[in-house]
């Protein structure tokens, strides 16, 4: 077996296990929400899946578009990247993916989230603005899962 037969099947196997870890920990830590009223809750999902999607789309790309002859240190500096709508781009160059536009939005909020909003609360300006990752998720899912606030305890 080459390094790379390796790298592919062992290595990445790892990784598909650890980002599937991610994914979970977000879905649990979504589906213990009662409300989406506290910060925490929303910063611990959005912090799993943002991250859990992302290594998960970076083994994607590497069984996308990976050959050997490759200059693997230029081709692994391009995996260096937090935009999972730049992920899926890359995926799209080499399969037909689609995605819906609620899905497209959904990445958007993930990668601001990862990209800026994690570290909103280490500034001053925090002291006064709502928690932006917050305020964000909440958007997102009034506007594609009803007009009203969404109240967990009311489903318990």
């Amino acid at each position: 077996m080459t390094p790379d037969e390796y790298w592919k099947n062992f290595n990445l196997g790892t990784e598909l296990d650890i980002a599937g870890r991610f994914i979970y920990n977000g879905l649990q830590c979504f589906h213990e929400m009662q409300t989406f009223t506290s910060e925490e809750d929303s910063f611990e999902f959005l912090y799993s899946i943002s991250v859990g999607i992302e290594r998960l789309l970076k083994i994607a790309v590497i069984l996308a578009e990976h050959t050997p002859g490759d200059d693997q240190q230029a081709f692994e500096e391009t995996l260096i990247t937090h935009s999972h709508s730049e992920l899926v781009r890359r995926l799209k160059v080499t399969h037909n993916l689609k995605l819906a536009p609620v899905h497209n939005e959904f990445l958007s909020i993930l990668a601001r989230f990862y990209r800026s909003h994690r570290y909103g609360r280490y500034n001053l300006a925090s002291v006064t603005a709502p928690a932006q990752e917050r305020e964000e998720l909440n958007a997102y899912l009034q506007k594609h899962l009803g007009s009203r606030p969404i109240d967990f305890r009311l489903l318990a």
